[in-house]
């Protein structure tokens, strides 16, 4: 992880805050129009923390063959595509009972050189805050001395334009699921760690230490955690010319092409 670092005096970030779950497709479509709005220079530097509804987050360049997607969406948990983070083939996220943390900024030298000061720094402080100790192993934050993943990492950086990250937080476990059967892994996905399974490997904030989060604590944390790296939060709520845009978006992200294949016009040819 990248060492802290104090940035430039005066740095500021705009803060939304949402607890109230919204539709998968709302969850995507705004997750998608933050991305782009920033690399278009439309919107300030957003600091997005909010607790998102049940799905299954498929990332960009994901392959939906590691879901088992009928028994998904029969414990609820519709299957959805990212259209702004890339990671490995069986990159999924059960969504659901956790925190989303989502910043889109503008790259500046040091925003760039420490980009897991704006993810991975900020749930690592925060929980800290509750005596539960984390440490970063790749792009996941597991329980210190432990492969059981707490948090997982991704981030689109499209330089000069912007820098994407998007870091979920496990608050509870999903209830009734199986995440063995939910879950289509090979078993070198687990090489070289001291967990053998999806069921083994994720865990929750309120299964190691007992305890849940309240938007009071949580935010206050959050701003307390950005002012250590020089950053004021400032809170607002999106425009209207964002909610327009995310809702135009909607459509691709209902797309079965889109969900299968990340295209929204394949080529089968």
């Amino acid at each position: 992880m990248s060492k802290l670092v104090v940035l430039k005096e005066g740095d500021k970030m705009r803060l939304i805050v949402q607890n109230k779950p919204q539709t998968a497709l709302e969850c995507l479509a705004i997750d998608d129009a933050l991305r782009q709005m920033r690399i278009s220079d439309e919107i300030p530097d957003t600091v997005f923390l909010w607790r998102p509804t049940k799905f299954i987050y498929v990332l960009k360049n994901a392959s939906v063959d590691h879901v088992n997607r009928q028994y998904a969406e029969d414990c609820g948990y519709p299957v959805m595509r990212s259209a702004t983070i890339v990671g490995k083939e069986d990159s999924l996220v059960i969504v659901g009972d956790m925190w989303n943390l989502i910043t889109s900024i503008k790259p500046t030298l040091d925003k760039k050189e420490h980009i897991y000061n704006y993810g991975q720094g900020a749930w690592i402080y925060i929980i800290n805050k509750l005596g539960l100790k984390l440490e970063a192993k790749g792009n996941d934050l597991v329980v210190l001395g432990t492969d059981r993943k707490l948090s997982g990492f991704a981030c689109d950086t499209s330089y000069p334009k912007s820098i994407f990250m998007n870091c979920f937080l496990s608050e509870k476990l999903p209830k009734n699921v199986d995440l063995n059967k939910l879950f289509i892994l090979q078993q070198s996905k687990f090489k070289d760690k001291s967990v053998n399974s999806a069921e083994e490997r994720v865990t929750s904030i309120e299964k190691e230490i007992n305890t849940t989060l309240s938007q009071e604590w949580l935010e206050g944390a959050l701003v307390e955690y950005f002012s250590t790296i020089g950053v004021t939060l400032e809170k607002t709520d999106f425009t209207q010319k964002e909610k327009e845009f995310a809702k135009k978006l909607e459509a691709k992200h209902l797309s079965e092409e889109w969900i299968v294949y990340g295209r929204e016009k394949p080529d089968f040819s």
